[in-house]
C-alpha cells in the first residue's frame, strides 16, 4: 500500500509538470505553424479538464487507501 502511495505522489508531481509544460509546448507549436488561437485554446482547455479528472481520481484513490488502511 505504501508503494501505491509513493506512485500516487509521483503521478501528482508529473501532472504538475505537465500542467506547466503543456501551455509552453502548445504556444510554441502555434508560433511555428501560425495557426488559429482558438483551436489551441480549446485543446489546452480539454487537456486541463483531463488532467483535473486524472488528479481527482488519484486523490479519490488516496482517500480510499487511507480510510481502508485505518480500518484494518
Amino acid at each position: 500500500m505504501d508503494n501505491l502511495r509513493a506512485k500516487n505522489k509521483r503521478r501528482i508531481k508529473i501532472s504538475g509538470i505537465v500542467l506547466v509544460i503543456l501551455p509552453v509546448v502548445l504556444g510554441f507549436i502555434r508560433w511555428l505553424t501560425d495557426s488559429d488561437k482558438t483551436v489551441f485554446l480549446i485543446i489546452w482547455i480539454m487537456f486541463m479538464f483531463l488532467i483535473a479528472v486524472y488528479l481527482v481520481s488519484i486523490e479519490y484513490l488516496e482517500h480510499y487507501l487511507k480510510n481502508r488502511g485505518g480500518r484494518q
